[in-house]
């Protein structure tokens, strides 16, 4: 959302073309990522993380209740 250049594929002789994104369609897909994107992939992170931690925690738990 955020480049400048958008690469695109059609089937045609036209493959491969690089659409430049005019000022205003840049500022508002920008305006876009950082009110609804971004708070959503910093929330995913965060739950990742807190996964991340408790099945480690679980898995080294459970190592060494084995012993």
């Amino acid at each position: 959302m955020n480049s400048e250049k958008v690469e695109y594929e059609e089937s045609g002789w036209y493959d491969g073309q690089v659409w430049i994104k005019p000022l205003v369609l840049k500022e508002k897909e920008s305006l876009i990522a950082s009110i609804e994107v971004k708070p959503i992939l910093k929330n995913l992170i965060q739950i990742f993380s807190i996964i991340l931690a408790l099945a480690l925690s679980g898995i080294l738990l459970f190592q060494y209740n084995n012993f």
